[in-house]
């Protein structure tokens, strides 16, 4: 009789094993598939902030703000606990594979929550553009405010547009602003040949005038055609993706612990044989 128990402790045991090297070779898997898709995270979120300037438009919405950062934050986490997984594997110890699965369930909210501050941008952008008085609220800002001069000088700079929302005349925002009403002027950053006070008197100036000095386009016309263009058709790409990811990060989930219920039962029977 004892040796009927013996050998089917064994038997149970074996399986335990068995069962617990296909768990975890499902979560290698998976948890390279995870990581593969941080990166592309990371680096979409980075295109979106550098290339794109999504953060600058705030004074839109305070979504063109989240959306990018709380990508940047999930890509960011997903690939250090993708690492972390990597590193537990082979090991039998519990409480690492209890907090693997622990942070994966965080990346999983995480996943949800910046797939839906991403498509609502597509919201924001695909009904329309950003209302005047926003703008020129953000641009009287303009010299008071160093991250805010920060923000529309590289805009500028690096769109080759001046000022806010109409497509020919969004330089002339800048009137309604401080440094157009006192100084006739636009930011240096606004010209096509930019050198130090290159700005300064050219509400004086004829509109033909204008126009060969700085650029007339507005950002947010410039960044709104842009997003419309370029990003609005791979969101819902990119939220498809994200949703099969949370769904195998569920998957993940239940894999480590079904791993760590497997250890569990494999040192009982140890503990008994």
């Amino acid at each position: 009789t004892k040796s009927m128990v013996s050998n089917s402790l064994k038997s149970n045991l074996k399986s335990a094993k068995h069962k617990a090297a296909q768990f975890e070779r499902y979560i290698l898997f998976l948890t390279w598939f995870l990581m593969v898709f941080s990166i592309f995270t990371i680096f979409y979120s980075f295109l979106l902030i550098r290339w794109y300037f999504m953060p600058n438009l705030y004074f839109w919405d305070a979504t063109f703000v989240l959306a990018p950062y709380t990508l940047l934050g999930v890509g960011l986490f997903t690939f250090l606990i993708s690492l972390y997984g990597i590193l537990i594997q082979g090991s039998d110890k519990r409480k690492w594979f209890a907090m693997f699965a622990i942070l994966v369930t965080i990346a999983f909210i995480g996943q949800l929550g910046s797939t839906y501050f991403l498509w609502q941008v597509k919201t924001l952008v695909s009904l329309g553009a950003v209302g005047g008085s926003q703008v020129i609220r953000s641009l009287s800002l303009y010299q008071r405010d160093p991250s805010v001069t920060q923000s529309w000088d590289r805009m500028q700079t690096s769109l080759m547009c001046c000022g806010g929302d109409s497509w020919h005349t969004g330089y002339q925002n800048y009137q309604s602003t401080p440094i157009g009403q006192n100084r006739d002027s636009v930011p240096d950053s606004c010209c096509i040949n930019q050198i130090e006070g290159c700005g300064k008197g050219m509400f004086n100036l004829s509109p033909q005038a204008i126009r060969q000095k700085i650029f007339v386009h507005g950002c947010v016309e410039v960044l709104r055609r842009l997003l419309e263009n370029e990003v609005l058709a791979v969101i819902p790409i990119f939220a498809a993706v994200s949703l099969l990811v949370a769904l195998l990060e569920i998957i993940v989930i239940a894999l480590a612990s079904a791993y760590v219920a497997q250890i569990t039962r494999r040192r009982l029977g140890d503990e008994i044989l």
